[in-house]
């Protein structure tokens, strides 16, 4: 509690003497107060990197630091759990926006309107090269979402962070310092909250537990056993056993890991504290009081002091892979181009152009993806980002080059002969994206998703009955808004009105009368209709009729 009061002082406060209080604490056995003071020093040094300068005598001991290895590691993986506590927010809402509905409702809503995505593997242009270490990918189903959880909360994400949210009210937190007491179960607090319910619960052995538990950190522990005392016996009863199950669990897992990685229980503290901070710099009745130590802005590479310490390129390889597996592409970005610079590596050229892709800069991803084509690795990758990038540019011809090449290397990965049809219909070459599709028709995959963009080819081609027998195909089964429009589109152009008229109704059904996307969704197929012989007063009239018919 004292450092983190010195740290907070010296964030308010330039203060030579805090300093060097937390210089002398960085060497210290116990690794509650080692730790605290290692991430005191690094937040305070972010803080005031430019004023520090002005201090020769600190500017030398910060010198010190890279010479004792470890402790440059451990500042390393203090950094590191600053930058991912930076991204709470962000992994807040995805658990409630993503894997929370995910777990309820299994369901991908998709918005092209020939849904050629879902004949699509994501992975293809969006994905990072399955070569690299520590690659993340998004998975659908709820499994892997669940994974997805368990994974981040096993790196040190803050997953907890909406959970716990709204236990910050109890009395206990109105205490400035009890937001930085490290749990402890004979706290005064929580033994007269439990003075209420011993009697009816095993309160000891569940406490012993969680005062060694890393799941969650000292204020959730805390905010944790100060709710329970309103919760019904039953529900109580049953939380506990779970709880108590799987903290043996993950406690006998931890002591494990302990064992064999003595800097393992440096990364708890680390993990506990910051979060602990987090809530208190987001939650604190009075945080607007308080400069929000989470929304800093540095730059390693540029900046003199944290230069200092981090002045190793091992150092500066690792941070880049770590904003780059948390998808910082501008912050990874940066610091890849500087390793680029002093060793020029077929994997820092593919790394630098996904992260210009990804930043939406197509022009300067082709320009490092066309470095890394010379040195010959990772052929097929490269060609498929190649031809994404051309694409998102417009140069058609050339992402229709490399998928022709890419097909000659996988003639049997139907995904190829998808994206290619696309790309034809981009350029409108209908009949050139038949072929494929015809072909993907014939080898009986991917199935009934194959005919929207048949159908719609066709009718793009102006062969309105072959366009009616996809998109009817595709009627008998489930079929969306748009798969109804097109089939009257095509009923309309071949002159059968009346079965035009009968599903535009249900398209306009489908969408739950949604007048302005039956209206917009006309206007863009404008122009094709306007080729079956129909003008813009038939059209006007035609949507007219069927929305108020």
């Amino acid at each position: 509690v004292l450092i983190s009061a010195v740290t907070l002082s010296l964030l308010r406060h330039f203060d030579r003497e805090k300093f060097l209080i937390l210089f002398n604490l960085l060497q210290h056995a116990e690794s509650e107060l080692r730790q605290r003071a290692i991430f005191g020093l690094l937040i305070n040094i972010i803080y005031y990197q430019n004023r520090l300068m002005l201090y020769p005598d600190l500017i030398n001991r910060l010198k010190a630091i890279p010479d004792d290895r470890k402790l440059q590691e451990r500042f390393l993986a203090q950094l590191l759990q600053y930058i991912r506590a930076r991204e709470t927010e962000k992994i807040t809402r995805k658990i409630q926006d993503e894997i929370v509905p995910e777990v309820l409702k299994i369901r991908n809503e998709l918005e092209d309107k020939l849904k050629l995505n879902e004949l699509l593997s994501k992975e293809n242009f969006e994905d990072k090269n399955p070569e690299w270490e520590n690659f993340f990918k998004d998975a659908p189903d709820v499994y892997q979402k669940l994974e997805q959880f368990s994974k981040m909360q096993t790196e040190g994400s803050d997953v907890f962070m909406g959970a716990f949210a709204m236990l910050k009210h109890f009395t206990f937190f109105n205490e400035l310092t009890n937001w930085f007491q490290p749990f402890y179960g004979k706290n005064l607090a929580l033994q007269e909250a439990f003075d209420q319910i011993k009697n009816e619960t095993d309160i000891d052995s569940f406490v012993d537990g969680l005062e060694q538990s890393s799941v969650l950190c000292n204020s959730d522990k805390y905010s944790f056993c100060l709710n329970m005392q309103y919760l019904p016996v039953q529900q109580r009863d049953m939380m506990l056993d779970l709880f108590n199950m799987e903290m043996k669990a993950m406690n006998e897992a931890m002591e494990d890991e302990i064992t064999l990685n003595v800097e393992a229980r440096s990364t708890i503290v680390n993990t506990q504290y910051i979060q602990d901070l987090y809530r208190f710099f987001k939650l604190h009745p009075r945080k607007v009081e308080f400069a929000d130590i989470f929304s800093l802005h540095f730059d390693v590479l540029n900046s003199t002091v944290l230069n200092i310490i981090f002045n190793d390129e091992a150092i500066l390889k690792n941070l880049a892979e770590f904003y780059f597996a948390k998808d910082f592409y501008r912050e990874a970005l940066y610091i890849f181009q500087h390793l680029n610079e002093k060793a020029n590596s077929f994997e820092l050229l593919e790394k630098i152009g996904f992260c210009y892709q990804k930043l939406g800069n197509y022009e300067e991803s082709i320009a490092s993806y066309h470095k890394a084509e010379l040195f010959d690795r990772n052929k097929i990758w490269l060609q498929r980002k190649l031809s994404y990038c051309y694409r998102r540019i417009g140069k058609f011809e050339k992402a229709v080059e490399y998928y022709q090449e890419i097909i000659k290397q996988e003639p049997n990965n139907i995904e190829n002969l998808i994206y290619l049809g696309q790309l034809y219909i981009d350029m409108e070459q209908y009949d050139e994206a038949l072929k494929n599709y015809y072909q993907l028709e014939y080898e009986g995959s991917p199935g009934i998703k194959i005919y929207r963009p048949i159908g719609w080819c066709n009718f793009a081609l102006g062969k309105y009955d072959l366009a009616i027998k996809y998109f009817g195909k595709i009627k008998e089964g489930d079929p969306l808004k748009s798969d109804l429009l097109n089939l009257g589109h095509s009923y309309w152009a071949s002159g059968k009105i009346a079965e035009a008229l009968d599903n535009y109704r249900e398209a306009f059904k489908k969408s739950v009368n949604d007048v302005a996307w039956f209206k917009k969704a006309f206007s863009v197929d404008a122009r094709f209709l306007s080729k079956a012989g129909f003008d813009e007063l038939d059209i006007a009239l035609m949507i007219d009729y069927v929305l108020i018919s």
